[in-house]
């Protein structure tokens, strides 16, 4: 008895390793707003086609398991692939709801984006498809429907892009010579969390029209700084761009025109 009792434990033990070590599968689409899961952002979420549209004119509420919530604030670019069971179709779409719908309200409410997906190849039938949204109009927990065949199976990921802001400190009107250094200063901020990535810094002299990157540093506590010299008489302006890691948006900013000399 206590032999078998040893030879049960090992296995036991082995079964709850590989239950946590185990991949954790793609979450299925809800069948309405109120149970639908929550996107994951860069993981696979899958789903089944519908019978019926919201707000489609048809009186059925079969909308498939098609339903996801996605956390959203305004600005964000939104971009997702995919593939389906078998060969779709041209009215395959992905929509996007604002976070005022609900169940109550869906088949009264237009979504904010109904984007045709792409799907690779000449034509709609192939099984590879991408889309993407950009200007988020909200902020909030907005839903996602995807508007596939009946039946139709499919798997989708999803990955978000935050909008982001540059701002300068003031920089002096004048400098005395075109040796002089600028002290640039800028911080880079997002009602999305905290913008990771690197600062780069251009110059533009007089009435040119090109930019010239004259340095690049690292983002650090939101915020990057550089001294620049204008590099020539008359006058100048500075420029910082916010080159974004994965996950955030690219914005930038100018200075006002400084005199030289």
């Amino acid at each position: 008895m206590l032999g078998w009792k040893r030879t049960l434990a090992p296995v036991a033990f082995l079964a709850a390793v590989l239950a946590t070590s185990a991949p954790a599968s793609a979450a299925e689409g809800g069948t309405r707003i109120a149970n639908a899961p929550l996107v994951q952002w860069g993981a696979p979420e899958d789903g089944i086609g519908a019978h019926d549209i919201p707000g489609g004119g048809s009186s059925g509420t079969d909308f498939g398991h098609a339903f996801w919530r996605v956390r959203v604030f305004a600005g964000d670019r939104i971009a997702g692939s995919g593939s389906e069971g078998t060969n779709g179709l041209c009215l395959d779409s992905m929509w996007l709801y604002a976070p005022s719908v609900t169940d109550a309200t869906l088949q009264r409410s237009t979504a904010t984006f109904q984007t045709a997906v792409k799907h690779s190849g000449p034509s709609c039938d192939s099984r590879t498809f991408r889309w993407s949204w950009s200007n988020v109009p909200w902020t909030g927990l907005a839903t996602i429907w995807a508007n596939f065949a009946y039946q139709q199976t499919f798997t989708f990921v999803a990955h978000v892009s935050h909008r982001t802001r540059v701002r300068l400190r003031p920089v002096p009107r004048t400098v005395p010579s075109a040796g002089a250094t600028v002290p640039v200063r800028a911080s880079v901020t997002s009602a999305a969390g905290k913008p990771s990535g690197l600062c780069a810094f251009d110059r533009r002299a007089g009435s040119g029209k090109l930019w010239r990157q004259v340095r690049r540093v690292g983002l650090r506590r939101q915020a990057c700084s550089a001294r620049i010299a204008p590099g020539a008489s008359g006058s100048v302006r500075f420029r910082v761009r916010f080159l974004p890691d994965r996950g955030w948006l690219a914005s930038a900013a100018t200075t006002q025109r400084i005199f030289v000399g």
